[in-house]
């Protein structure tokens, strides 16, 4: 088994759990889904300054009944747990070093399916991907669900930084901005 690494990947819309065999160079995939995020965004990009706490949303189903354990997880590292929250608690044992100490949920009680990660003192380290899953008790053979991925990127004190958040427009959007802007020309 040690020529085998699991590697998460996300790829066109779908997340994919697989195993990377390192003397055949083969990927062999055992788990995929769908994204699945009702009407907000799959992805959601945050800028932060050096040493500031932020926030990274994610909300889950609004029934906390139907809840097993939530994670937020840095696909590129290894242990790749930013948070592991399951039994009522969170299980700093499986955390990434670079993390202990510094995360939380922001509502512990997860009302409303709030599971968003408060990462403290952020560290330009922090800079990457996260994702935030949900293992549900309904889903069958517990698989989880994605929920958010969300993209941070932190720089030095000092340096500007946009604070808006990227807008994705499709063609409407694109057609009623251009209509206002004509219509406040004339």
């Amino acid at each position: 088994m040690s020529d085998l690494w699991l590697v998460d990947f996300i790829k066109q819309g779908r997340f994919r759990n697989v195993f990377y065999h390192k003397r055949t160079a083969k990927l062999t995939a055992f788990r995929s889904f769908k994204l699945s995020v009702g009407s907000s965004s799959a992805q959601e990009n945050i800028t932060a300054e050096l040493g500031q706490d932020v926030i990274l949303p994610c909300g889950g189903p609004n029934n906390n009944d139907s809840f097993i354990a939530a994670e937020w997880v840095r696909p590129d590292q290894q242990p790749d747990y930013v948070l592991f929250y399951r039994d009522g608690k969170c299980h700093p044992q499986f955390q990434h070093p670079l993390f202990k100490n510094r995360t939380d949920l922001q509502d512990k009680q997860m009302k409303d399916g709030d599971v968003s990660l408060v990462l403290n003192d952020v560290k330009m380290e922090d800079t990457g991907t996260y994702v935030c899953r949900v293992f549900l008790k309904e889903t069958i053979d517990r698989q989880s669900a994605i929920v958010k991925i969300v993209h941070l990127e932190v720089h030095p004190p000092g340096e500007f930084v946009s604070r808006a958040h990227v807008i994705s427009w499709d063609r409407a959007h694109f057609v009623s901005f251009f209509f206002v802007c004509l219509f406040l020309h004339f």
